[in-house]
C-alpha cells in the first residue's frame, strides 16, 4: 500500500501577487502648481497644464476642482517649470 496527501496538483499550482506600483521613495521633494484667475483669484478647473522638471521629465495633466495640479515628484522643485496649455 501506497500513501499520499490525497491533493494532486496538475499544471502550475502558482498564482502572481497583483502588480502594486511602488509609493515615491520618502523625503523626495514634490512640486505641485495651483492655477487660479487673475481676475477674481477662483480656481481653475480642469485646465490642461505640462509640468517640467530639472530633470527634464514632463509630465501632463489637467487641474482638480480646486485648480491643483497632481505632485510631481523632482529632486530640485524650484527648477520646475509649469506651462498652461490650450
Amino acid at each position: 500500500m501506497i500513501g499520499g496527501s490525497g491533493n494532486v496538483i496538475i499544471g502550475n499550482s502558482h498564482s502572481p501577487a497583483p502588480f502594486i506600483p511602488p509609493l515615491p521613495i520618502i523625503g523626495q521633494p514634490l512640486v505641485e502648481f495651483k492655477a487660479v484667475s487673475a481676475g477674481n483669484g477662483e480656481p481653475i478647473a480642469q485646465q490642461d497644464y505640462e509640468i517640467e522638471t530639472a530633470e527634464g521629465r514632463i509630465v501632463k495633466g489637467q487641474t482638480n476642482a480646486e485648480g491643483m495640479t497632481q505632485s510631481v515628484a523632482t529632486l530640485q522643485p524650484d527648477l520646475a517649470v509649469v506651462r498652461w496649455t490650450v
